[in-house]
């Protein structure tokens, strides 16, 4: 079943969409002398039918130089986002959502959603007759690179206010919020951190594998869609009395950070934007949209269509599903759109899980702990070790139930606190092979979604002995292929291994290390091509 809510368009006198009020908005988010204001959202009743109660709390601040940060406050009606005041970190929930808008030129919006528990924070009563309590928040997104690099970051710091010290400690109660960065093209990973200023308490979230393409400016694209709580309309809003910050085209959207959803829960709200929207004055062709949810790589429920009337090239699109009942897994909900006017189209992907109560307090856990280890999902554990373990073992690992890959995995850990290689005098803590593992998918992988680096050779090679010292990149004229090298100058005589580039991926050809394959053209490829003008580059290339 699906819902619909009214279309954003912004026509220009033209008849085309701008995308100006949307840059509008993001100038609003940049550093102000005001006042800060914070809404309180609350569900009363989390159903198909939503009950909203909004109350406006204006915070007077001292401070001159504060981000206008409108937070909303959502009391969710599922126990499993209760967090507990004595817990030592911060639960930090984040997510990423790319909008590829043709108008922002070479580079995306990316948004990133957080949220947090309230009754996480402390709250104090500051000096003078106001008799409220209030809390400093600050919260900085920093982006990261395939190399480990900071490229970029921002921050904001904002205020939450209170009426009385029993509301401050209700649970259930979570805070939401984001920030905005304009990034280039190219994988990223990000690091959201949040400091509850009166206590100094700290919180992160870890956000792995955020692929920016380039803008499409040449046909019809999608943004990435983006699952919510809620979605409502806000044509005409007041910035006094709305949430800025969390309005998108019109839309207050409440995130749904990291697109997990509780058994119990009964609608699924997605918002997307589409870009390069044929108009013709002469045109009466609609666009057509459809939804799908896939599960196990097949259809799993087709969710309806959707046509309409192209008012612009930018629109934004505002759908709910009902998920009541569903089972718990692990879903894709894949929106395409088809445009017949110019005969083009486009599908966007959002993964989505729905939980157990078990599997919820699970991932409540898993979002406490500041171990990258607890961020990968079992498969991508299991992944991990693979070339750490023998044969024998790899055949029972993969025999084994969930919940048994998880006790093995428990008992590996415990076993090898750090792993090593005989081969090689090389030892990586787990915090380093799951580095290595990261940059393999995000340099090596072969497919779309950037995750299956680690399973070749390079991937192998990386995650067995860790990375390289130094590496070169040749093509060889007898071989008509480009080829790298990876020096492991300080282990024992000198390590080398060369990758041949076949069919888009890089294949280990020849290495002198024992156990590794060895070819004598290459050792000898090596000596004439490289030794000639680096004599001192390799003190042992022929073999163990």
């Amino acid at each position: 079943m699906i819902t619909h809510l009214p279309l954003i368009n912004r026509p220009t006198n033209n008849g085309t969409t701008t995308s100006k009020g949307r840059i509008e908005s993001l100038l609003l988010l940049t550093k102000m002398k005001m006042e800060i204001i914070v809404l309180s959202t609350r569900i009363t009743a989390w159903t198909s039918d939503l009950t909203f109660s909004i109350e406006k709390d204006v915070t007077i601040s001292k401070m001159r130089y504060l981000s206008l940060i409108l937070c909303a406050v959502l009391s969710i009606g599922i126990g499993a986002f209760a967090q507990s005041d004595y817990e030592s970190r911060l639960t930090v929930y984040a997510g990423a959502t790319i909008f590829p808008d043709p108008e922002y030129d070479s580079v995306s919006l990316v948004e990133f959603p957080f949220s947090l528990s309230r009754n996480q924070f402390e709250f104090f009563r500051p000096d003078g007759p106001d008799s409220s309590l209030y809390s400093r928040i600050f919260a900085q997104v920093v982006l990261i690179n395939t190399f480990g690099e900071r490229i970029d970051s921002v921050s904001t710091y904002f205020s939450v206010r209170t009426s009385k010290r029993a509301e401050a400690m209700q649970t259930g109660v979570r805070l939401f919020n984001k920030l905005i960065l304009f990034v280039k093209p190219g994988v990223y990973s990000a690091r959201v951190e949040v400091i509850d200023a009166v206590s100094k308490r700290s919180g992160e979230a870890f956000i792995d594998k955020i692929i920016v393409e380039p803008p499409v400016k040449d046909r019809l694209s999608l943004s990435d869609p983006m699952l919510a709580f809620s979605i409502s309309s806000q044509d005409d809003y007041d910035s006094t009395t709305s949430n800025i910050r969390l309005i998108r085209n019109g839309f207050l959207i409440v995130p749904n950070p990291v697109s997990m959803f509780s058994a119990k829960d009964t609608i699924i709200y997605l918002y997307g934007e589409l870009y390069n929207l044929d108009i013709n004055e002469q045109s009466t062709d609609k666009l057509r949209l459809e939804f799908d949810i896939i599960r196990d790589e097949t259809v799993y429920r087709k969710l309806g269509m959707r046509n309409i009337i192209k008012q612009g090239s930018t629109m934004s699109y505002v759908e709910s599903f009902d998920i009541k009942e569903w089972p718990t897994g692990l879903y894709s909900l894949r929106v395409a759109a088809f445009d017949s006017s110019i005969n083009q189209s486009d599908t966007g992907n959002v993964l989505f899980r729905i939980i157990s109560h078990r599997e919820l307090a699970k991932e409540v856990r898993r979002y406490r702990s500041n171990d990258p280890y607890d961020e990968l999902l079992l498969e991508e554990k299991c992944n991990l070790i693979y070339f750490l373990l023998s044969m024998p073992e790899r055949e029972t690992l993969n025999r084994l139930t969930e919940v048994g890959k998880e006790s093995f995995l428990d008992q590996f850990w415990k076993e090898h606190p750090t792993v090593s290689n005989p081969r090689a005098d090389i030892s990586m803590t787990r915090k380093e092979l799951i580095s290595c593992y990261r940059y393999a998918n995000a340099h090596f992988s072969t497919n779309i979604k950037k995750d299956n680096g680690w399973s070749t050779d390079q991937g192998r090679v990386i995650l067995t002995y860790g990375p390289w010292e130094e590496i070169e990149a040749r093509e060889v004229p007898i071989k008509r292929s480009p080829f790298e090298v990876w020096w492991y100058h300080s282990q024992r005589e000198g390590m080398v291994f060369v990758f041949e580039e076949s069919h888009g991926t890089y294949r280990l050809v020849h290495s002198n290390v024992n156990g590794e394959i060895f070819n004598d053209e290459w050792a000898a490829i090596l000596k004439s091509e490289i030794m000639e003008s680096e004599p001192d580059l390799v003190p042992d290339i022929d073999g163990p």
